[in-house]
Parts: structure tokens; sequence; C-alpha cells
């Protein structure tokens, strides 16, 4: 009984010990991969945020539920200001409102009045103003110390970019002096300026 008993003891190591090499093998293998996902889940938690759109601030004034000041994303459109200043009266007008215009920082959205856009009689060379529509579009002078961003954009040579930067010139700086000071906005020279300088004032 004895030598049996040693016997089997001796074959249960034997099998044991036989297996363990490939259980140790299969670690073995395992185990790189894990330092290189750890690496790949520490890269990735380490990417930057994307980056969020910047945000503007418009002033909705006229035929709204809510007039007032309002933040929204850089991009936004016309319409996206009016539905967040409540919607239209029941008395805003009902067309040429510009609704899909894309929104400048620091600009002003007038929604007119059916009665605003009735006295202003739309002909080919004079067609009805939009929303917020510029003075400059109705031949009078725009005041660049007072214009509104679009009302800066209804100037020949003049777009968004330009219009903000006009806007930033004077609020760090204080009111233009005289029209021929616009040229020390970065962007507007003596050409630029003189497209549209018989248009304006201070």
């Amino acid at each position: 009984m004895g030598l049996l008993a040693i016997v089997v003891l001796v074959a249960v190591l034997v099998k044991t010990y036989a297996f363990q090499p490939a259980s140790f093998d299969i670690e073995a293998k395992a185990d790189p991969t894990a330092p290189q996902e750890a690496r790949q889940s520490s890269t990735e938690a380490e990417k930057p945020a994307a980056a969020e759109n910047r945000d503007i601030t418009i002033q909705v004034s006229g035929c709204v539920e809510k007039p007032g000041v309002y933040t929204l994303s850089e991009g936004s459109r016309v319409n996206d200001a009016v539905m967040l200043a409540g919607g239209l009266t029941s008395d805003a007008a009902d067309s040429g409102l510009g609704l899909a215009r894309v929104l400048v920082d620091g600009e002003e959205v007038r929604i007119p009045s059916k009665d605003d856009a009735a006295h202003i009689a739309p002909t080919a060379d004079n067609p009805a103003p939009s929303a917020g529509s510029p003075a400059g579009s109705q031949g009078k002078l725009v005041n660049v110390n007072t214009a509104t961003a679009e009302e800066l954009q209804s100037l020949d040579g003049i777009g968004p970019s330009l219009a903000k930067k006009i806007i930033s010139y004077r609020t760090e700086r204080g009111r233009f002096a005289s029209v021929d000071e616009l040229t020390k906005v970065p962007g507007i020279g003596q050409k630029t300026l003189a497209k549209f300088k018989d248009k304006i004032t201070v």
C-alpha cells in the first residue's frame, strides 16, 4: 500500500507540472498586450476635447416677443435670434426679414412692423429692407461711430470680418475723429475706404 500511494502521488505531481508550462506560456503571450492597451487607453484619455464654438452677443429689437441682448453660438442665423427672443409678434413684417442670414458679434437685429415695411415701397433700385436693415441701404449716410455690424456691412467692401474689426477698434480706442481714421483699422486701406467714403460720416 505504501508503494502504491507513492506511485499515485508521483503520477499526480507529473500531471500537474506537465500542464503548468502551457498555462505560463498563455499568460506570457497575453501579458505583453496589456501595457499596450493601457497605453492606448491613456492616449485616448489625453486627447483634447473638440474645440467649442465661440459665442457671439447680439441685440434683438422691434417686433419680437422678448426684445433684449442674447448670446448665441458663432454661425447662428437671424432666425435663431428671433426664436430666442420669443418669436415674431403678430404685427411683425412677414417678408424681407433675412432670417437665413448669419449673425455677426455685436450687431443689432431689428424686426420691422408691417407698417414700417409698408412705408418703404420696394423697387428694383430700392428693394425692401431686411431685418435690422442698415441705414446706408436707404441712401442715408452710415455713422461709423454708432453703426451696427449689419449697417457697416451695407457698405461696399465691408464684410462681417471688417465690420467686427471696426466695432472692436472704436470700442477700444473711442470714436473716430474723421472718416480717414478708418485706415487705421487692420484690413482697411485707402483703396477700400474709397469704395464707401462718400457713404459714411462720423
